[in-house]
């Protein structure tokens, strides 16, 4: 709760008001983070670069396809299909 923005309740009926949004990323929160509403909606934040070694990395490529959506991620930030 710490992290959610101030006006997350307008936000979110914004988001399921319409039926295109499959996905809301965010970052970055130290930890990352992940969630599927009850609509259906991916939501992701990004592990903070913050908390990378030095000799890591931390960002990932959205690849979007008709049925899913795939992160590929690099150091911190992991895979994920959506």
């Amino acid at each position: 709760p710490i992290c959610l923005a101030w006006n997350y309740e307008a936000m979110l009926s914004m988001l399921r008001s319409h039926k295109s949004v499959v996905c809301f990323m965010a970052g970055h929160d130290h930890d990352g983070g992940y969630y599927v509403d009850e609509s259906g909606v991916h939501h992701i934040t990004l592990e903070g670069v913050i908390e990378t070694r030095p000799d890591s990395n931390a960002f990932g490529t959205v690849y979007v396809y008709e049925d899913q959506m795939v992160l590929k991620g690099n150091g911190r930030i992991s895979d994920k299909v959506l």
